[in-house]
């Protein structure tokens, strides 16, 4: 805005061109839209946020601190293996899946033992008996039965218990497999993360010291250009890098 402000002024007063204050003001409405983008990314990102916090609809979040400090979680010297081997023991993925092959591990012993356990049934009836000589039928008393039963089962002649046995070691070794490759993904994961990490760090150091250039570089070109010793575009330059 400043720069947009100065050339039009230089251009006004033909100390400057038209082209320099045109320009400066296209520059201006750019950034415009740059910082209307950048507030919808913001009101986007409150939205998200206040859905995993469970908070009321149409909540505007706002960071209590201005300045924009990066949070160490991981410090440069962390060991990647100790990285992996805490992701391992923590993630969700994981957990769920050890439960699955102890629920298969379940089923396939069941599976094994189930031509050896029988199957058992017990029963109460009461009711009215009726009974009497010849074809009379006179005498009506109460009458409980207790029932039991057991009974071992062989399908297929043995065949289905073989094929169910199988099936079940076969779904024991999927979800062990599974494991397997859930785990690899994991290290894959953290190796990657820690390699982003370590990149994001060396350039944020780069872009601070960047920034400091370009900060300096952006107040001498102003003040040649108030000068009346330096071109709009050199500002321009230093506005963007």
């Amino acid at each position: 805005q400043r720069m947009a402000d100065l050339t039009a002024s230089f251009a006004k007063r033909g100390q400057g061109t038209l082209a320099d204050a045109d320009r400066a003001q296209t520059e201006l409405n750019l950034q415009k839209n740059v910082l209307i983008r950048s507030n919808e990314a913001i009101r986007l990102a409150s939205t998200r946020l206040a859905e995993v916090l469970s908070l009321n609809d149409g909540m505007q979040l706002r960071p209590a601190e201005t300045d924009l400090i990066p949070v160490e979680l991981v410090p440069d010297s962390a060991d990647v293996e100790s990285l992996v081997a805490q992701a391992l023991s923590n993630r969700p993925e994981l957990h769920e899946n050890a439960y699955e092959i102890a629920a298969a591990c379940g089923r396939y012993e069941m599976e094994r033992l189930s031509p050896f356990m029988p199957v058992v049934g017990a029963g109460l009836s009461y009711g009215g008996f009726g009974g009497g000589v010849a074809n009379t039928v006179q005498n009506f008393n109460d009458r409980i039965d207790f029932d039991g039963w057991m009974f071992w089962e062989l399908r297929n002649f043995g065949f289905g218990e073989r094929a169910a046995r199988d099936l079940a070691a076969s779904q024991v070794h999927q979800l062990q497999f599974r494991r397997a490759f859930l785990a690899n993904r994991v290290r894959r994961e953290v190796n990657e993360a820690y390699v982003r990490l370590i990149s994001a760090r060396s350039q944020v150091a780069q872009a601070e010291s960047s920034s400091k250039t370009a900060q300096s570089s952006y107040n001498r070109n102003l003040q040649r250009i108030r000068n009346g010793q330096g071109l709009p575009l050199e500002v321009l330059q230093t506005i963007n890098a």
